[in-house]
């Protein structure tokens, strides 16, 4: 059994593409947890009248991206969990390839995929020869390296660091994910589009409290270097903290020199 978990609030004008999407798996034995976090926009209500009978819902009062998440995955037993972010929508095969995935690779703990852009980059036709990447801890010392939306976690794993820290008010999945190596958990991703990544102006906690989001990018950084790599690369995380203060537009352009300027020199 996979319990697909979407939390939301305020989410009218995109969740019914992702409702849609997860009732079209071709896994039998999944159930679609919504959580709606205390929504003011009518989403409740739509949920309630639309979705009742074909999704279990569960209504609170707003209580957070961390702890409506936590709600999600303990209402329902399963082995695995999947999350699916309210304005993104999955591939038709994205549970059955992942969890092809882990039964075929059963010290898999995290198994993650890759979120595209456009509708035409979704990859909705099943793989023979999808091979997932293990992750090694300093692969999570200059950033999160998984996507969170379309995420398969064995609960047991999940149960293990007790879920999400439901006191941070971000990063919650970056988060887990140091948590769980802390565990021993293997984290691996998989070289496959099969989340529909829908981008708006309230999507991003990072252009909305910048300070915050780099203080706690940092506070992660160095609990990797410290508690995983035994104090290597004690200084990348003062260096992406420096880094995340430049202008935005020098930022993509450091991110493209680094990608194609050898291309473009002719190296």
């Amino acid at each position: 059994m996979i319990a697909v978990i979407t939390t939301v609030r305020n989410g009218l004008p995109f969740l019914e593409e992702n409702l849609v999407s997860v009732a079209a798996q071709g896994v039998s034995e999944h159930v679609h947890v919504v959580v709606d976090d205390g929504s003011t926009d009518g989403t409740a209500a739509w949920l309630t009248a639309n979705w009742q009978t074909r999704v279990e819902l569960i209504l609170s009062q707003p209580v957070g991206r961390g702890r409506a998440l936590n709600i999600g995955w303990r209402a329902v037993e399963a082995e695995f969990v999947a999350i699916l972010d309210a304005d993104d929508a999955a591939s038709p095969v994205w549970l059955q390839e992942m969890l092809k995935v882990m039964r075929a690779h059963p010290q898999i703990d995290v198994l993650g995929c890759r979120g595209v852009m456009a509708r035409e980059h979704v990859e909705d036709t099943p793989s023979d020869d999808a091979v997932p990447e293990i992750l090694p801890a300093d692969r999570f010392l200059m950033m999160n390296p998984v996507h969170h939306s379309g995420v398969l976690i064995r609960r047991q794993a999940l149960a293990k660091v007790n879920g999400y820290d439901e006191s941070r008010k971000s990063l919650f999945d970056y988060a887990l994910w140091v948590a769980l190596l802390e565990s021993g958990a293997c984290i691996a991703n998989l070289d496959r589009g099969y989340i529909f990544r829908r981008i708006h102006d309230r999507q991003h906690f990072e252009s909305r409290k910048r300070i915050a989001y780099l203080k706690g990018c940092f506070g992660l950084r160095r609990r990797v270097s410290a508690s995983l790599l035994g104090g290597r690369g004690r200084l990348i995380p003062y260096l992406t903290f420096v880094y995340g203060l430049l202008p935005q537009d020098l930022r993509h352009w450091v991110r493209y020199w680094r990608r194609y300027g050898n291309t473009a020199r002719g190296e």
